[in-house]
């Protein structure tokens, strides 16, 4: 006979799943709309679970959002210097509306998307 709480924790579990595909999606979208000249801007997004990291080391989302607890935060850092003007004055025409704050603005159909995988 399956319990109560069984069933919450399933649904907890699914919850959490959510979350790590959206944060991995939403890492892929951000990196994808960041223009390319070296290299350097696409390869400087920093993924880590708490607070941004902005030391341009790169990393794994996909490893780093599967690591996600419950309760915890996910975020995404780049330190080079020229990634908010890129983000916020359109200094690039591969990137006319920036690449982060758009990706952030599908966060619901993010969410969505992700939800229908579980």
């Amino acid at each position: 006979m399956t319990t109560l709480a069984t069933i919450v924790n399933s649904y907890k579990d699914d919850l959490l799943n959510i979350k790590r595909k959206s944060c991995g999606e939403l890492s892929r979208r951000v990196v994808m709309r960041t223009p390319v000249d070296k290299g350097d801007l696409r390869s400087s997004w920093t993924p880590n679970n708490g607070s941004p990291d902005f030391s341009n080391k790169g990393g794994s989302f996909a490893a780093v959002a599967n690591a996600l607890r419950e309760g915890e935060s996910y975020s995404l850092g780049n330190g080079q210097p020229y990634c908010r003007v890129i983000e916020y004055e359109g200094h690039s025409p591969q990137a006319p509306v920036g690449m982060l704050n758009i990706s952030v603005a599908e966060w619901p159909s993010i969410v969505r998307w992700s939800a229908r995988g579980i």
